[in-house]
């Protein structure tokens, strides 16, 4: 999951390079420039948001890290102290010889 959240970061970093394509991909039809301004404007007010967003998914994955962290350490913990106690009473059960 943390390495899910890292590509949706990293995605959302790229996409204001993909929307400067944009730009230049729209151009002037028709000798007109307003579609390119219009989505330069998108871009600058989208821009801001975006950054809040990768932030916040930032913060998402440092937390889900530290979870999964975390139930790796209680799983190796719980073996641990499971398979101990296995063999403990596998001993007491052997018959005395």
């Amino acid at each position: 999951m943390g390495s899910q959240l890292g590509d949706i970061i990293a995605e959302l970093g790229d996409a204001s390079s993909e929307t400067r394509d944009l730009e230049r991909a729209i151009a002037q039809p028709y000798w007109r420039s307003e579609l390119a301004v219009e989505a330069g404007e998108f871009e600058s007010q989208w821009s801001y948001h975006r950054g809040k967003l990768e932030e916040g998914l930032g913060e998402v994955k440092e937390h889900v890290d530290a979870i999964v962290e975390a139930v790796d350490q209680l799983d190796c913990g719980a073996s641990g102290a499971f398979e101990e106690a296995s063999s403990a009473f596998a001993i007491q059960l052997e018959p005395k010889k």
